[in-house]
């Protein structure tokens, strides 16, 4: 019974992702959106070409493929671009400073937020612009109560949160 569910499994798992991996119908492109670090994903949808430059300036690419988890940007042999992300969080939980890494695409303003887990604002941490490429900022979380709060990065129409606990 054991080997007829594993059958089963695997044969779902392969029609999901034929359908998953399918290309676009019509005059539909593939764009694809992912993240090159540890514990990355990769992000796949069909749009139409006049949707394409809104897109690519939020980090999305054209001509992608997935490997694994990952997605690594194919085109005129050129290595991965960077993207967009608020990649980590360190340490977590954490009693006194924190580091929060992002990447950018580009240069931009970026607006780093605290909120409770209620959803209420708390603090900025920081908004400046900042460079292309590997970026960090250092913040005080011992001026917060113990407890799970929510950093919110925004930059451009880019939108990311993560998870952080204070521990005192």
């Amino acid at each position: 019974m054991k080997t007829i569910k594993i059958i089963m499994t695997v044969i779902a798992l392969s029609v999901m992702y034929q359908f998953a991996t399918a290309q676009c119908s019509g005059n539909k492109i593939r764009i694809v959106k992912g993240s090159y670090h540890c514990g990355c994903h990769c992000q796949k949808k069909c749009i139409s070409a006049v949707d394409l430059p809104t897109y690519q300036a939020n980090g999305w690419y054209q001509g992608e493929v997935c490997f694994g988890s990952c997605c690594w940007v194919r085109g005129s042999g050129e290595a991965p671009s960077i993207e967009t992300a608020l990649t980590e969080i360190y340490p977590n939980p954490a009693s006194g400073s924190v580091n929060i890494a992002f990447t950018l695409f580009q240069p931009g303003e970026v607006t780093l937020e605290v909120f409770d887990v209620t959803g209420r604002f708390v603090t900025t941490i920081e908004q400046n612009l900042f460079e292309e490429g590997g970026n960090e900022v250092s913040w005080d979380a011992s001026v917060l109560n113990q407890g799970i709060y929510f950093i919110k990065m925004k930059t451009g129409s880019y939108r990311a949160i993560k998870r952080i606990s204070v521990i005192k």
